[in-house]
């Protein structure tokens, strides 16, 4: 395995589905797009509040780089403060996101 420097200003963000910010995707295995993914490595920089994208059978993990992180809504009213949900599982509905000081 090769080891790459990636520098984030050398990717083009592309906006979300949702509208709530862009994501710079530094990782792919396989490429091909969601259906094809084994392992996705991307950031990205949240705008505003808003729902997140619905990948249905994908676990997603959300580490924060950088700021104070993110709650996230529930269906249901149950709510995740920062550390608890950094890992979302596959079988969980969409949550809404806010980031922390809003």
């Amino acid at each position: 395995m090769t080891l790459e420097l990636v520098a984030l200003d050398r990717i083009t963000p592309r906006p979300w589905r949702e509208g709530g910010g862009v994501t710079r995707e530094l990782y792919a295995r396989p490429a091909g797009g969601i259906a094809a993914w084994q392992l996705r490595i991307s950031v990205a920089d949240v705008e505003r509040d808003g729902p997140h994208s619905a990948y249905g059978g994908i676990d997603r993990r959300f580490p924060v780089v950088e700021g104070n992180g993110a709650a996230r809504y529930f269906p249901g009213g149950r709510r995740c403060g920062r550390a608890l949900c950094s890992l979302l599982p596959a079988s969980r509905s969409a949550p809404i996101g806010r980031p922390a000081g809003r």
